[in-house]
């Protein structure tokens, strides 16, 4: 079994407004990516939720039927995406042989790159799996399951998991994927107009 985290807590500081709520293609942009969290391989998906949880739920209202979701509430979202990655890994099932972290303004077209990963945690059981479009790595990352206690111990001041990343970079997996939009983080709209562009 495998879990997904979607990271969904954080204040948009540099959006006006909460960016995950910002229509994006015709839908929130957090109902876009957790629909296509839904379609992955991924047995479970966690969504983290903090700033506005409420309105972020109410986003996501007609996935919620599905029995693959779960929402986690994370009160410390104030202190950083690392918060939320602790509060996450700490309630995914217990059966996950491993767990995959995605930030919520990630632009995925499609479950693919999620696949990737699972696919690949299937073949080789890597410690760490990061998907890598033409030679940079993106979103989303992979932790195999003896990796959890780290990963729950995370801080920023530490680098988060990029810290674990480098710790462990021997056994990091680079995971090729065709999609650019692995390596697109919606942190302003100009960033949304961009990855609309490129993706014409």
């Amino acid at each position: 079994m495998i879990s997904l985290v979607v990271l969904a807590a954080g204040q948009s500081t540099r959006f006006p407004g909460n960016k995950l709520l910002f229509q994006y293609r015709g839908e929130p942009i957090i109902r876009r990516l957790v629909r296509i969290a839904l379609a992955s391989k991924a047995d479970e998906i966690v969504v983290v939720t903090g700033h506005q949880s409420r309105l972020i739920r109410q986003a996501l209202t007609d996935l919620s039927m599905s029995p693959k979701l779960k929402f986690v509430l994370n009160p410390h979202y104030t202190k950083g995406m690392s918060s939320s990655v602790r509060a996450g890994v700490s309630n995914v099932n217990p059966e996950a042989q491993a767990a995959v972290f995605l930030p919520a303004d990630v632009a995925l077209d499609n479950p693919r790159p999620i696949d990737a990963l699972v696919d690949s945690f299937y073949e080789g059981r890597p410690r760490i799996a990061v998907v890598n479009h033409e030679g940079r790595r993106g979103h989303p990352i992979l932790f195999r399951r003896d990796l959890f206690s780290e990963v729950a111990a995370i801080t920023e001041q530490d680098r988060g998991l990029k810290a674990l990343v480098k710790k462990y970079s021997g056994e990091v997996r680079d995971v090729p994927v065709s999609e650019r939009s692995v390596l697109t983080d919606i942190d302003t709209p100009g960033d949304l107009d961009r990855d609309f562009a490129a993706s014409q």
